[in-house]
């Protein structure tokens, strides 16, 4: 029986467009485009995302304590401030400083109600104070019920009579327990971001060395990537170099013990210096040269600086970093909140017209990348 042969099937016409496309589906195959890759475009905006959680900025900021209000608005008086104005002051305050929370702010001029109320409206956020001498030169001084009242407190907290007057948590409540006085500094973070490991307070109980100012050091931590940070916020004394001097020596000689104790740690250091670049140069150059400058601007971070012969705007707000940092490519800010400095204006006109909720204003270094 002869063979049959099959019919074959009409050739199927193919559009030039459904050509194209299947044209452009085996080349995106080729180079890693179909589905459940990732296209080197898409891997490196991935890669880029990535690099932007790792990067954090850093804010010093003298808020102006509402406990030396009264040099502005009452100098002879010596007026308090009204706690309205007090309490709008913190809030926009404490409204700039967490709007980001990467940004971790080295603070001057704090005193406890701040933080109260930082607690109150950001209970996430964590801060640690040099406080110790303040809190035990007001132990000596203030023998009062009120104060013994808070030492039972806190001796029952921990359980009995176990609580020591030299204690950390009993003098931090201590502190915490007379706001609108003790002004000192500070530093506050995000604790979804941070944790702190420790931290050191550099002070003088006799309130010589230092003529009264002092530092919080602290070594926080990154939850996500685990790289350490060490950080202190200073205010130095603007009535002579020596106070100054000794207490930028003991912050960098305790920064660099962490350094060795934490290694390939980046470090840095910010606060209220009460002199100029320059001068603040100098008086670096006879202490350490482990440290730098950042940012080469002449902005103004105060509009009337109090040690000056003149009272003019300079620039005496200043963050230094680690030589060991090899930062690069950070951007250097003054936070002017709704006018700069103008023509010389006092620190009345600052404070009645509003122009920013301190008589500084805040310098931010941003992009740093651990």
């Amino acid at each position: 029986m002869p063979r049959r042969r099959s019919k074959k099937c009409p050739k199927t016409r193919v559009s030039s467009r459904t050509k194209r496309r299947r044209m452009n589906q085996s080349s995106k195959r080729r180079n890693g485009g179909g589905k459940g890759k990732s296209s080197e475009k898409t891997r490196g905006k991935k890669k880029k995302e990535k690099k932007e959680k790792n990067k954090f900025s850093l804010t010093s900021y003298n808020i102006l304590s509402s406990e030396f209000v009264y040099h502005i608005i009452s100098p002879k008086t010596r007026q308090p401030e009204p706690e309205i104005i007090r309490n709008y002051r913190y809030n926009k305050i404490i409204d700039y400083l967490t709007k980001d929370s990467s940004t971790i702010s080295l603070l001057q001029e704090v005193e406890p109600f701040l933080i109260q109320e930082l607690m109150v409206k950001k209970p996430h956020y964590s801060f640690s104070v040099s406080n110790s001498c303040i809190s035990r030169y007001m132990i000596k001084g203030m023998e009062t019920v009120a104060m013994n009242q808070l030492a039972d407190s806190h001796r029952s907290k921990l359980g009995g009579s176990s609580g020591s007057r030299d204690d950390e948590r009993y003098l931090l409540d201590t502190w915490l327990s007379v706001p609108g006085s003790s002004t000192t500094t500070a530093i506050i973070w995000d604790t979804n971001i941070y944790k702190k490991i420790e931290e050191y307070q550099v002070c003088d109980d006799t309130y010589s060395t230092y003529d009264g100012k002092n530092a919080i050091i602290v070594v926080l931590q990154e939850k996500v990537g685990g790289k350490h940070l060490i950080l202190c916020s200073f205010h130095l004394s603007g009535k002579g170099n020596r106070p100054a001097e000794d207490l930028l020596n003991a912050i960098s000689l305790k920064m660099m013990e962490f350094k060795e104790t934490y290694s390939d740690t980046k470090a840095y250091m910010g606060g209220d210096s009460n002199r100029n670049r320059y001068d603040l140069e100098d008086m670096r150059k006879t202490f350490t040269e482990d440290w730098s400058i950042m940012g080469v601007s002449e902005t103004p971070t105060v509009c009337n600086h109090d040690y000056g012969v003149i009272h003019e705007p300079k620039r005496i707000d200043f963050i230094l970093g680690n030589n060991d940092n090899h930062d690069e490519g950070y951007k250097y800010d003054v936070e002017y909140f709704t006018e700069d400095c103008g023509i010389r204006p006092s620190s009345l006109e600052i404070y009645t017209r509003g122009n920013g909720p301190s008589d500084h204003f805040p310098v931010l270094i941003s992009d740093l990348s651990f």
